[in-house]
């Protein structure tokens, strides 16, 4: 194919955006490519093929244009190989999502020069959006997916191959042996060179009398999944499912094994991106999601985690906290000057006031507090890749803000072997807030909360808003069932965790510490095989973490309670009441 010249120009980025590609440039190794994407702004959908090029020792982007390109879409895959990387699928659909399509094409990008070749292989996976794809021995894969056709949503668990080191490239169906990741999409999955890891995914199950798709469940399965929401049918009976999973191919003898997890991991989430490190999977952010009866309650992550592939065990990537500085120093904590100290226990020093200046944070406004606690806000559908060896790099996504969907533009990095903190490298732009009210009314309204700090009071009150004054006992005896319900499932959640793991109702997080720090150390010395100091600092930025992600649990179920013992000491008021009245009448 004659080979159209390329236009190359200065840029300062891509526009907000979601679902795109992102790898390191194969040639150098400071350099990143960006292909495609889309950005939703409550009226339309737009979708892109424009591709660039970073530099992050520049700091610079440029911009290539072809005649001869991919056409714009969202939700494909692409991988590298030698000096080439390749594309394959995705999605498309016009601006008011009319008309809606999946592609089955593959293109090769040479990124010595960033030209274009469509490549004409024949057979291969079907038409498809939402999978992955990687290279692991000379080999390009291909697995799952999605496929909306419209009436019926299908998801894949096909594998497909081409051997890229013959000169006819053609593509070679893996039949399987044994068990294998059931259909799925929206998981991520990398090459050890050896072998292909894969974790997590998603899917929609069909059941009899599921409730229709709210607005946010379409949106959560076009960001996931690829699909298109309008083109999904409201009607459809099914639920979605996260899967957890980690599964290990081998290209050799062609069969799937399910990988042992243990640790402290992720919770269960999608949407989130995926690399690997010194033989450790490393994921961030990701959004995990809460259906309700009447719903969709959403929790947008920003966290790092790792798991050890060798010792099959899940730990958090907690960034190493700045100290404080503040005016006001601290008094002597030893009596005697002439005393030498325990290191131990100044650590356990340390580590207490830590968790006593968490607890304090913002309350003392006498101090002036100096510390930098900038780094990406949690979201889902961001791509991510790691450069030099170490260096984690995040770029773009979206997070829910209400029924807003916020498509963001920013890039952060930061290096996994020091994990000091995150560097903004791209700070985001005024296009980011961009949204457009939705001219059916589709937008108005509350069918779900998109922010993970909506409470049982917050709930309560916004069911308040709407209610009727007269209110009558029968909707007031609902109102409190779904509220019991809720707490019914709130303590279902925290049961089902392991004690060690969990802080309890009341319990501030150095008191959290203190009755689980010889677990918290014995897991970081079992991951990372850190003594001493270090290893009683790192286990208390452990338990800060899950502290901090089971706090909103713990503060809905305290409010939760609050509400029913306020309930009960008005019910016994009126029964007094009732009760004197009926006494006075007895006087008479």
């Amino acid at each position: 194919m004659e080979q159209l010249a390329v236009d190359v120009s200065e840029s300062e980025g891509p526009t907000p955006r979601v679902n795109f590609t992102m790898v390191g440039n194969p040639l150098k190794d400071s350099e990143l490519i960006i292909f495609g994407g889309e950005k939703f702004d409550g009226t339309t959908t737009l979708f892109y093929a424009d591709l660039y090029n970073f530099s992050l020792d520049k700091e610079a982007w440029t911009k290539y244009r072809s005649r001869n390109q991919p056409p714009p879409r969202s939700s494909h895959a692409a991988t590298v190989h030698k000096s080439f990387m390749y594309i394959f699928g995705g999605e498309f659909s016009s601006p008011r999502q009319t008309q809606f399509y999946h592609y089955r094409d593959l293109w090769r990008l040479d990124t010595s020069d960033f030209t274009w070749t469509k490549l004409d292989v024949r057979g291969g996976p079907s038409a498809r959006s939402g999978h992955r794809m990687c290279v692991c021995k000379d080999k390009l894969y291909v697995f799952g997916g999605f496929f909306d056709t419209i009436t019926d949503m299908k998801y894949l668990n096909d594998l497909y191959m081409i051997d890229l080191k013959l000169d006819e490239l053609k593509w070679v169906k893996i039949e399987v042996t044994g068990n294998c990741p059931s259909p799925r999409s929206g998981y991520c999955w990398v090459s050890t060179g050896e072998a292909i890891i894969l974790y997590g995914g998603y899917c929609k199950e069909k059941l009899k009398g599921a409730k229709p798709m709210s607005h946010k469940e379409k949106k959560r399965l076009a960001g996931v999944a690829g699909a298109n929401q309008p083109m999904i049918d409201d009607a459809a009976t099914s639920r979605g499912i996260v899967h957890s999973e980690i599964w290990k191919f081998d290209p050799e003898s062609k069969r799937w094994e399910k990988l042992k997890r243990s640790g402290y991991g992720p919770s269960n989430r999608s949407g989130f991106g995926m690399v690997l490190y010194k033989n450790q999977l490393v994921t961030f952010g990701g959004v995990e999601d809460e259906e309700t009866e009447e719903s969709l309650r959403s929790t947008f992550y920003n966290d790092l985690f790792a798991y050890n592939i060798a010792r099959k065990k899940w730990y958090p990537m907690t960034l190493r906290k700045k100290k404080q500085v503040k005016r006001r120093r601290r008094r002597a904590k030893h009596t005697n000057p002439e005393a030498e100290p325990d290191p131990q226990d100044e650590v356990m020093e340390d580590v207490t006031e830590d968790a006593e200046e968490d607890e304090d944070e913002g309350e003392d406004e006498d101090e002036e507090t100096f510390e930098d606690e900038s780094k990406p806000v949690g979201r889902f559908g961001s791509a991510i890749a790691l450069v030099k060896n170490s260096k984690l790099v995040v770029y773009g996504g979206l997070y829910e803000k209400a029924e807003q969907e916020v498509t963001l533009d920013d890039m952060w990095t930061v290096d996994l072997g020091k994990l000091d903190e995150y560097q903004l490298v791209k700070a985001l732009s005024q296009k980011h807030m961009e949204w457009n009210a939705s001219d059916s009314g589709e937008e108005s309204g509350s069918d779900g909360m998109a922010e993970s700090g909506d409470s049982a009071s917050d709930v309560a009150e916004e069911e308040d808003d709407g209610a009727d004054e007269s209110e009558d006992d029968e909707e007031a005896e609902e109102r409190k069932e779904q509220r019991k319900n809720r707490r019914s499932k709130l303590e279902k959640k925290l049961v089902t965790e392991d004690d060690a793991w969990t802080p309890r109702v009341g319990e501030t997080l150095k008191v959290f510490f203190e009755r689980t720090k010889l677990h918290w150390m014995q897991e970081v010395y079992e991951a990372t095989e850190t003594t001493g100091k270090e290893n009683r600092r790192v286990a208390f930025q452990w338990a800060r973490q899950r502290y901090d992600e089971i706090k909103p649990t713990l503060r809905e179920l305290e409010e939760l309670e609050e509400f029913f013992r306020q309930e009960q000491e008005a019910e016994e008021r009126h029964a007094k009441k009732e009760a004197d009245i009926r006494r006075q009448k007895n006087r008479r």
